[in-house]
């Protein structure tokens, strides 16, 4: 039997966005080495993202994973992929990005 322990984190997030760097909705706050497609090329809506700050996610030479799934009509049309995304990336001062229209803007509250 395994005697480890093993921690967990929980994050309580807000109905609206925060200014925190974890959250939902809109557009991410950096971006990705790549906008994710699928095969035909469709730009896929970003869904979340989680920074990873060492303690509650640590992936090396990672700033953040994001959430994209591609979105049609309003209605999921794939799985939801994950992007990782390297230290140093451009952050989105222009607000570039494709929105899921039916996920409201949230964010972390802390």
């Amino acid at each position: 039997m395994d005697n480890q322990i093993y921690l967990s984190h929980y994050m309580e997030f807000a109905k609206a966005y925060t200014g925190k760097q974890n959250k939902y909705g809109g557009v991410p706050t950096h971006l990705p080495p790549q906008w994710p497609v699928d095969k035909q090329g469709n730009k896929m809506a970003f869904l979340c993202q989680l920074y990873c700050d060492g303690e509650m996610l640590d992936i090396p030479d990672t700033l953040c994973i994001q959430l994209y799934q591609l979105v049609i009509d309003g209605e999921a049309a794939s799985d939801p992929i994950v992007i990782q995304v390297p230290v140093g990336a451009k952050e989105n001062i222009e607000k570039e990005g494709v929105c899921h229209e039916g996920l409201i803007e949230g964010g972390h509250q802390f």
